[in-house]
């Protein structure tokens, strides 16, 4: 009945499959109307609603791009803005992500376990 679908929790209900995470939001939030929801904490298995951010398909297939930075890259990012040593734009020039992200990061919305 309840399986994991690409690393997303899921659950049945007669012939019809439901992503656990979307089911949990819009019962706290409200129906997100065609849209992503984007895990905040990097979980696919979350289903809290408050680590789900609503985003565009589009916004949500760059911020994907962002988990590939890996853990020694986040950690280097977190150390060189904390020195002083870059500016948010330049460090999302560098690692090729936008300064969104590297504020996310920075003040720990993004890999928050690292």
């Amino acid at each position: 009945m309840a399986g994991l679908a690409r690393g997303y929790g899921i659950f049945s209900i007669g012939y019809k499959t439901y992503l656990a995470h979307r089911i949990s939001f819009e019962l706290k939030n409200g129906d997100i109307k065609g849209k992503d929801l984007d895990h905040l904490c990097r979980n696919r298995k979350c289903v809290n609603p408050k680590h789900l951010e609503i985003v565009t398909k589009g916004e949500n297939a760059r911020r994907g791009l962002v988990a590939k930075l890996g853990v020694e890259n986040v950690k280097s990012i977190r150390s060189y803005y904390k020195n002083n040593f870059f500016t948010q734009t330049e460090l999302a020039q560098f690692f090729g992500v936008g300064q969104d992200e590297i504020s996310r990061i920075i003040n720990y919305k993004r890999w928050a376990n690292v």
